[in-house]
């Protein structure tokens, strides 16, 4: 299963907030402000993937541009 995202040259890339704290609470309630009046919606990809084997169809299926909105594994 690894083996095909290592030959695509994929990446799995995360925020670390451990690595940028000194802007942790500042952020946060940007976000939380931007939420709350609504300027910030949360859009979820509807395309279902599930259990650990769809690891890479999911990864494959961000990668292609097809989704429109946070790409979710369900285990």
């Amino acid at each position: 299963m690894s083996h095909k995202l290592f030959w695509k040259a994929a990446s799995v890339r995360a925020f670390l907030m451990p690595c940028y704290r000194e802007y942790q609470a500042e952020a946060s309630d940007r976000l939380f402000n931007l939420f709350q009046t609504k300027q910030l919606k949360v859009a979820i990809e509807p395309t279902e993937f599930r259990g650990l084997d769809s690891i890479v169809e999911a990864v494959e299926y961000q990668l292609s541009g097809k989704n429109q909105g946070k790409v979710i594994v369900r285990l």
